[in-house]
């Protein structure tokens, strides 16, 4: 019956290779559903068809196409990919304020809406009704994500959303299950050093051997350095520096010494968590494991100071401490408790200027829209940069 109806060869070939994409995907939810679009599209045709009255024909067809269009268009952007806007400088060198991106929903597989308002479009009636936004943010549905193509992997950039209020990009250091630490601004999993990027931006002191030497070669090179302000002091400077840009100093000759600039305690900074005033800073923390689905603590003094976030905002569970303890909110004594849910770390990219894991602490699994494919185009500085147009993230991390 398909092919009968799909009386022109194009046609034939479009509903084939529409087909054949989601199977060689191994995708099963998502061949279902084009197969159910394309025979809902062709019975519609075929039935409308029928119509004798030509004008209400064209009228029926018009009315038909607008919607199929507008709920495959939705349909689209929830399960299969969506474009953002970078809005900071937080993941330098790597994206850029004003890149705009392709997030890819397939890669870990689609969430379903858990409220009305999670549908797009439909969350306006929401905005519109001041009586409904006070409920807009209460979960309707238990949280699912369909089948995607493969797992979050440290190092893949991703978008999610720490509030679902708002989103935000970095790079996953650590996957659930990872013991990490951060020591002198170095990240290592289970005790070994983990290989960063090489757009990866952090704050080095400078102390120059030849002054001329550096400047001409800065403007030779066309070398973008930022130089921190009212750091210049004769031949020492304060600078932002990729892993890629350090290499290229370290191997002109016209710097003496490069050497990290270390965050300390006295910076201030409201970290994730303080453990007995711990002296943990943005550059030296850990170890401490990130929550694994189906992993148990002992509650003690250090479990509940790292994890206490975690649990009012994603595990449902309130506890306090008392003296010879902890208690929940019925006043039951609790001992141990085990994770039910999968978590990630997740750090930006230019290491000084982001507000990351270091700060709000673990992201569940159901926090996650997806992972950044690609950047479509970008205006980085009010100038279009041709070389950015379709560029793969790890294709940038790598020859930045």
């Amino acid at each position: 019956m398909i092919f009968h109806i799909l009386k022109s060869n194009w046609k034939k070939g479009l509903f084939l290779i529409s087909l054949c994409v989601p199977i060689l995907l191994k995708i099963s939810w998502l061949t279902l559903f084009i197969l159910l679009c394309i025979l809902i599209y062709l019975l519609t045709a075929y039935l409308l068809n029928k119509v004798g009255n030509m004008p209400l024909r064209r009228a029926l067809k018009g009315v038909f196409l607008f919607f199929f269009v507008f709920i495959l268009s939705i349909a689209t952007k929830m399960f299969i990919g969506e474009i953002y806007r970078i809005p900071s400088n937080s993941m330098m060198n790597t994206l850029f304020p004003e890149d705009v991106i392709l997030v890819n929903k397939l890669a870990y597989g689609p969430r379903l809406p858990r409220k009305p308002s999670d549908i797009y479009w439909v969350n306006l009636l929401f905005y519109l009704n001041r009586n409904s936004r006070t409920i807009k943010k209460k979960n309707w549905w238990p949280y699912r994500r369909l089948r995607g193509t493969n797992h979050i992997k440290r190092g893949d950039i991703l978008v999610f959303e720490p509030d679902r209020t708002f989103s935000m990009v970095k790079r996953c250091e650590a996957i659930a299950g990872d013991t990490l630490s951060i020591v002198q601004g170095l990240v290592q999993i289970k005790g070994f050093e983990y290989s960063e990027p090489l757009t990866v931006v952090n704050t080095y002191d400078l102390e120059l051997e030849n002054g001329a030497r550096f400047y001409k070669y800065l403007d030779s090179s066309k070398f973008q350095l930022h130089v921190l302000k009212g750091s210049k002091v004769e031949d020492r400077l304060r600078v932002s520096l990729s892993n890629k840009q350090k290499s290229l100093l370290k191997e002109d000759g016209s710097v003496a010494t490069i050497e990290k600039q270390i965050d300390s305690s006295k910076d201030g900074k409201e970290l994730f968590t303080m453990f007995n005033k711990q002296q943990w800073t943005l550059d030296n923390m850990g170890p401490f494991v990130v929550p694994k689905k189906g992993m148990k603590i002992i509650l003690d003094r250090f479990n509940f100071a790292l994890y206490e976030k975690t649990f009012n905002s994603y595990e449902g569970l309130t506890l306090e401490q008392k003296p010879d303890g902890y208690y929940d909110t019925t006043g039951k004594k609790v001992s141990s408790y085990t994770f039910t849910k999968d978590y990630f770390f997740m750090i930006g990219d230019n290491r000084k200027n982001s507000v990351d894991s270091r700060y709000f602490g673990f992201m569940p699994e159901e926090a996650i829209t997806g992972k950044v494919q690609c950047v479509l185009f970008s205006n980085y500085n009010g100038q279009f940069a041709w070389n950015r147009v379709l560029k793969r993230v790890n294709v940038l991390a790598k020859n930045k």
